[in-house]
């Protein structure tokens, strides 16, 4: 089969009757589609969307940047106020503590010198000291005024900022208002103007001169009221600044006054006091008031200045806001006179050119499009203006606010620096008042009580002033702290306003602009005639509804007028009629329909209409027509059918499904209705009565039925009787087309039983070491059980399932140690009940007793003890070791988490009985004991120097036991056949001794024992020799006993006695490949040795010497020759495939590099058909023949010895392939006719080239989609081109080329080529060459 057209986007068509078609470029259709209108809307309605989305954003933006910066100003002012409040109150406490320090030093020097002061001089000290006070009262309340008078000052001065700063902001609002409403009336002035302007060009010319003067005046206008407003804010600045120096002059001159008139005073009554502190006195004042005075004129001159600059500052933004107001108002009223001279230059043109209904519509929508924008731009822009504008203002504010605060804290400041040195010169005056007049004496009582009583008032007098300085302060710090309040609730309330207006705004504009873009989307599909969706008579067909086969005309020709009747797929793009499976019904030709029965469609004034090819039956199911961006389907059925295909019932009932597990509460449950029906069918659920859910199912198919799963998912324990109905009704088509459906439906039911109730009386009882006994009482409410679930949480985890039951008790098996809370569960026939549950601690049972105890001596007083772990009762945590010694007391040796202890400290000759116990989680164990009695240890023995007939012994006891003595023991065998012998000595305490008139070159054991009484500790022996020499022979007979490939056994005798001269303990093997020398040696002590680790098939030579006890070698024997046997080889190398033709290839190859023994042949194994072959060689290369054209084999060849094959190599090649036919030309001759050329198939030697055969497929103009079989054409061996004839005018074909090969006999296709000319654009003679994307075989 030849590859369908649809899979190929690279298939070359050809429609020979559109080659030469002059035609293409003269409809006019391509002008009128509908398709532009779509696209121009969608992209107006994307471009508003986007432009008010980004306008949002900056909205969003602008209001977070300056809620931001409120909150950072309005922290700034309450850290300032608190800074402030802790400075003053820092002063307070400072004035009063320096006042209480300096009343308390009068205090003390007054009554000190009480007795000494006279009358006369304590009335001029309190004629002096309440001059003072009278001053520095004054001078407070003074101080006092000037304050209140500069706070009044700056009070009046914000409201009047916040005052002007409302009218500006008022009159700016009231600017944008009326800049809108002129814009708005511009513009609609200008649509009405656009409209009918297209009528004539004269009068578009006209009514745009007048626009352009229109606004141009409209501008002046707007700049004339600007100018008009800003010279009317200027004048009322400048109105209140010649007030605000006024009323400053004022208040400088009655301050003035007051302080002149206060010296004057001062001066008076400072004159009557003596005639030093009277100069001191006035001195003092005077800079202080000249000081005072200089620091008050200075803070009126810097708040002056502060203000001036701060107006100048406020006029310059408002001008310079002014004037970027009218630059960007005059800037958008050109864009808009150019913008609409363009839109009306082009209108008049498309007028001209296009349908003048639909140019009306798009300049409108893209007026209003523009104007929208604009609009927003203007509203935005004075926003941010306004914002910038608070934010400048509140940030000149509260700089003038800190200033005040800083200058009044300075003044503050400077009073009590004042009033301390008042306080400080009155304390100086007082000393030497009191010093002079020290000789005076005067009545004690007297005295003192005038001074304690006016020191008294003195003291409250003052803690009364301070008292009012603070009172002042902190008021006004509460009228500054309000004020600044007062000014932020205005300011937020105004940005929340502006906010709230730009968000109408906004959504207003939105609402018209998709209004406005709705309606000329319905004015536009009014216009061109054409609703998506299918109608039929003129009713509009729902969606996936059924139709009647008489809904559908039969047709017959082209000149056989339409039925009445049709089906029509219509849209903005047009539609098309074709099946699910995607193929498109034919086109109707003047032909009748090709297939009697079967649909065809056919281009209608609206849309594409749906017809029969006969009156006979068609398949019914489901027909389905789309356009670019809906699709839609009916199911069509004949009347007859109707009845067949109308199938309704319910399979099975209703199925109930737990889907939680029975302990999770509350629990979940679905309910499913399977119901078979066609077509469309309603689900509608209810319990007890009462309706829980209500699902459509809107399905047409093409099978007779459909089976549908309708599922109900419940949670909780509401249990009770559900019904599931399923019913279906005809859609109102189908009586209008002569057929009706009565309403079918079917009803199944299941009812949910109740649950049970819970369990009782449950209880768990720890019933082994690692099992738990439950039991419950059934419960006697609720629905019946039908079994038991338990779960368990174990020491708090997750909870876990551990089995069902029928009866009212249950095992628990497997547990750990730990607290267990046991969960029991009815489960009913549907649903589970709560829980009932109950604790229980599980305990392990002890351990059993150890097993397999022993005890060895491990030292002189140590013993090791060992043991086996119990394999019955609970866990073991630990052993504990105990030991009786000698029938006392039970003593504790320690304790271990191992199988093996060492008990030390203990004595020898004492019997111990040794326990060991072990212990679990709980409870221990039974013991289990093991005797030992300690003997005296071991001596530990070494050979001091040897001679040819002695030898010295030395040793010494570990364990340093008392009373040891000791016994020296030896033997000896005779040498070649001699006699042996021996003796022992007892050398006492001693613990050296040597023996003496011993054989040389011989071989003696020596033995020490200790004994402590009757106990004696286990010998320690030595073998040790006389004086020896190496041997002087080989051993003799050295034979090969057996062999393998990497293998060899040899044996020999021994060395002859006398040329041993020692013992003989081992022999050393040297071996080697007689080639390489490559071996080695190995050490044995026997005489027979197996060699391995040989190469097999090779020559090794094997030698043997003797070693003596003193380690001493003789002589090797002479070499054994022995060559291995042969084993299998290793792979070959370099294995090749070359000169492939159709049946044959030839392989090459090396032989292997390890042979391991001599090749007698190669063998090549290959598969054939599924059959495997073999071929056995000597020699390579070798060629294989009989092989399969266009295959792939896999090769092996695989090297033998005489053992049998090695390890195998593998190639995987193929026989040549057919050769694809390459270069294909297409080209045109005439509207029925094409030439197809190509480039000769170059063959191997094995294959006879018998002909090409050229493939060609008709498909439809409007779709790739396959509606036929290939044709094909073959032409002789010889040929590169050919001509295809009788092809249809206004077709489109695909055209492949192939080879056509005979080898032995059987004829192969070759590789083809895929060509594609698209024909609605090529001429003719132009070739169009193929391209080699896909290859496909045939």
């Amino acid at each position: 089969m030849l590859p369908s057209a649809a899979s190929h986007p690279s298939s070359l068509f050809v429609s020979p009757s559109l080659l030469s078609s002059p035609s293409l470029l003269s409809s006019p259709s391509l002008l009128s589609s509908p398709s532009l209108l779509t696209i121009t809307i969608i992209l107006t309605i994307t471009i508003i969307l986007t432009i008010t989305i980004i306008l949002t954003i900056t909205t969003i933006l602008t209001i977070t940047i300056i809620l931001t910066i409120t909150i950072i100003l309005t922290i700034t002012i309450i850290l300032t106020i608190t800074t402030i409040l802790t400075i003053t109150i820092i002063l307070t406490i400072t004035i009063i503590l320096t006042i209480t320090i300096i009343l308390t030093i009068t205090i003390i020097l007054t009554i000190t010198i009480i007795l000494t002061i006279t009358i006369i001089l304590t009335i001029t000290i309190i004629l002096t000291i309440t001059i003072i006070l009278t001053i520095t009262i004054i001078l407070t309340i003074t101080i006092i005024l000037t304050i209140t008078i500069i706070l009044t000052i700056t009070i009046i001065l914000t409201i009047t900022i916040i005052l002007t700063i409302t009218t500006i902001l008022t009159i700016t609002i009231i600017l944008t208002i009326t800049i809108i409403l002129t814009i708005t009336i511009i513009l609609t002035i200008t649509i009405i103007l656009t409209i009918t302007i297209i009528l004539t060009i004269t009068i578009i010319l006209t009514i745009t001169i007048i626009l352009t003067i229109t606004i141009i005046l409209t501008i002046t206008t707007i700049l004339t009221i600007t100018i008009i407003l800003t010279i009317t804010i200027i004048l009322i600045i400048t109105i209140i600044l010649t007030i605000t120096i006024i009323l400053t002059i004022t208040i400088i001159l009655t301050i003035t006054i007051i302080l002149t008139i206060t010296i004057i005073l001062t001066i008076a009554i400072i004159l009557t006091i003596t005639i030093i502190l009277t100069i001191t006195i006035i001195l003092t004042i005077t800079i202080i008031l000249t000081i005072t005075i200089i620091l008050t004129i200075t803070m009126i001159l810097t708040i002056t200045i502060i203000l001036t600059i701060t107006i100048i500052l406020t006029i310059t933004i408002i001008l310079t806001i002014t004037i970027i107001l009218t630059i960007t108002i005059i800037i958008n009223a050109i864009t808009i006179i150019l913008t609409i001279t363009i839109i009306l230059a082009i209108t008049i043109i498309l007028t001209i050119t296009i349908i003048l209904p639909i140019t009306i519509i798009l300049t409108i929508a893209i007026i209003l499009t523009i104007t929208i924008i604009l609009t927003i731009t203007i509203i935005l822009t004075i926003t941010i203006i306004l914002t910038i504008t608070i934010i400048l203002t509140i940030t000149i504010i509260l700089t003038i606010t800190i200033i005040l605060t800083i200058t009044m804290i300075l003044t503050i400041t400077i009073i009590l620096t004042i009033t301390i040195i008042l306080a400080i010169t009155i304390i100086l005056a007082i000393t030497i008042i009191l010093t002079i007049t020290i000789i005076l004496t005067i009545t004690i009582i007297l005295t003192s009580t005038i001074i304690l009583t006016i020191t008294i008032i003195l003291t409250i007098t003052i803690i009364l002033t301070i008292t009012i300085i603070l009172t002042i302060t902190i008021i006004h710090t509460i009228t500054i702290i309000l004020t600044i309040t007062i000014i932020l609730t205005i300011t937020i309330i105004l940005t929340i306003t502006i906010i709230l207006t730009i968000t109408i705004i906004l959504t207003i504009t939105l609402s018209i602009t998709i209004t406005i873009n709705t309606i000329t989307s319905v004015i536009i599909l009014r216009l061109i005639g054409q609703a998506v969706g299918i109608t039929w008579n003129g009713q509009t067909v729902k969606k996936n509804s059924l139709v009647s086969l008489s809904a559908v005309q039969p047709r017959v020709n082209a000149t056989t007028s339409a039925a009445q009747a049709p089906l029509v797929c219509q849209g903005i793009a047009g539609g098309q009629w074709y099946d699910p499976s995607g193929v498109l019904f034919p086109l109707a030709t003047p032909d009748p329909v090709s297939t009697p029965g079967g649909l065809g469609q056919r281009n209608g004034s609206v849309g594409v209409e749906l017809y029969r090819g006969g009156p006979s039956v068609f398949p019914h199911g489901v027909q389905c027509c789309t356009n670019t961006t809906i699709t839609l389907c009916v199911g069509m059925y004949s009347d007859l059918a109707l009845a067949a295909y109308m199938v309704l019932t319910s399979q099975g009932g209703v199925q109930f499904q737990l889907l939680t597990p029975t302990n999770v509460d509350p629990p979940v449950f679905q309910l499913t209705c399977t119901s078979t029906s066609s077509p469309p069918t309603d689900v509608l659920w209810t319990t007890n009565g009462s309706r829980v859910s209500n699902t459509s199912s809107q399905i047409v198919t093409d099978r007779p039925t459909s089976t549908y799963n309708n599922t109900l998912t419940v949670t909780g324990r509401a249990y009770g009787m559900y019904k599931c109905t399923v019913s279906t009704t005809c859609s109102p088509v189908c009586g209008a087309t002569g057929f009706t459906l009565n309403p079918r439906s079917t009803t199944s039911s299941l009812t949910v039983q109740a649950p049970p109730g819970p369990p009782t009386g449950v209880t768990a009882m720890q019933s082994g070491p690692t099992t738990v006994s439950v039991s419950w009482t059934a419960p006697t409410s609720g629905g019946p059980v039908t079994r038991y679930d338990i779960y368990y949480v174990a020491n708090g985890g997750p909870s876990t399932s551990r089995g069902s039951t029928t009866s009212a008790s249950y095992v628990l098996t497997s547990l750990q140690d730990g607290q267990y809370n046991i969960s029991v569960i009815a489960v009913g026939t549907s649903l589970p009940s709560l829980s009932a549950s109950s604790s229980v601690a599980v305990v392990p049972a002890p351990p059993g007793p150890p097993t397999g105890v022993t005890a060895v001596q491990s030292g002189p007083t140590s013993v090791s003890v060992s043991w086996t772990a119990p394999t019955s009762g609970g866990p073991v945590t630990r052993y504990d070791i105990y030991y009786v010694a000698n029938g006392g007391p039970s003593t504790s040796g320690g304790s271990t988490i191992s199988t093996s202890y060492v008990l030390t400290k203990l004595q020898v000759g004492v019997q111990y009985n040794i326990s060991v116990i072990a212990v679990g989680t709980s409870l221990p164990s039974l013991s289990a004991n093991v005797i030992l009695t300690l003997i005296p240890s071991t001596p530990s023995l070494t050979i001091a120097p040897v001679t040819f007939t002695s030898i010295t012994a030395m040793w010494s006891q570990p364990g340093g036991e008392i009373g040891t003595t000791f016994t020296l023991s030896y033997t000896y065998q005779g040498q070649c056949g001699g006699t042996g012998g021996g003796g022992s000595v007892s050398v006492g305490n001693a613990t050296q001794y040597t023996i003496t008139g011993l054989q040389e070159f011989s071989a003696y054991t020596l033995t020490i024992t200790a004994s402590i009484g009757v106990w004696r500790s286990p010998p320690a022996s030595v073998l040790v020799n006389t004086s020896s020499a190496a041997p002087t022979a080989p051993p003799n007979n050295l034979i090969e006993v057996t062999k393998t490939s990497s293998s060899v056994t040899i044996s020999w005798g021994e060395v002859p006695c006398q040329d041993q001269n020692s013992v003989i303990v081992e022999y050393r093997v040297l071996y080697g490949a007689v080639s390489s020398g490559v071996g080695g040696t190995v050490d044995t002590s026997g005489r027979t040795l197996t060699v391995n680790g040989l190469s097999p098939y090779t020559n090794y030579f094997i030698k043997v010497s003797a070693v003596n006890s003193d380690r001493a070698m003789g002589p090797y024997s002479s070499p054994l020759f022995v060559v291995t046997d042969q084993s299998t080889p290793g792979p070959v190398t370099g294995l090749q495939a070359f000169n492939k033709t159709f049946k044959t290839i030839t392989l090459t190859w090396q032989p292997p590099p390890v042979p391991n023994g001599v090749i007698i042949m190669y063998q090549v194994t290959y598969s054939t058909n599924g059959v495997v072959n073999t071929y056995n060689t000597t020699i390579s290369p070798v060629t294989i023949t009989g092989l399969v054209p266009r295959t792939t084999n896999t090769f092996s060849v695989t090297a033998y010895t005489i053992t049998g094959p090695g390890t195998p190599l593998q190639v995987q090649t193929s026989t040549a392939d057919i050769p694809h036919v390459t270069g294909v030309v297409v080209s045109a001759i005439n509207t029925t006719s094409v030439r197809v050329s190509w480039l000769a198939a170059q063959l191997p030697p094995d294959g006879i080239l018998t002909g090409y055969t050229v493939y060609y497929l008709s498909l439809p103009n409007t779709s790739k989609r396959q509606s036929g079989g290939y044709t094909s054409h073959t032409f002789p061996p010889t040929s590169t081109s050919g001509n295809i004839n009788n092809l249809n005018p206004n077709g489109v074909y695909q055209f492949r080329v192939v080879a056509q090969v005979t080898i032995t006999g059987q004829l192969y296709s070759g590789e083809m080529d895929t060509s594609l000319v698209n024909t609605p654009t090529i001429t003719p003679g132009l070739n169009w060459y193929c391209s080699q994307k896909k290859r496909r075989r045939i």
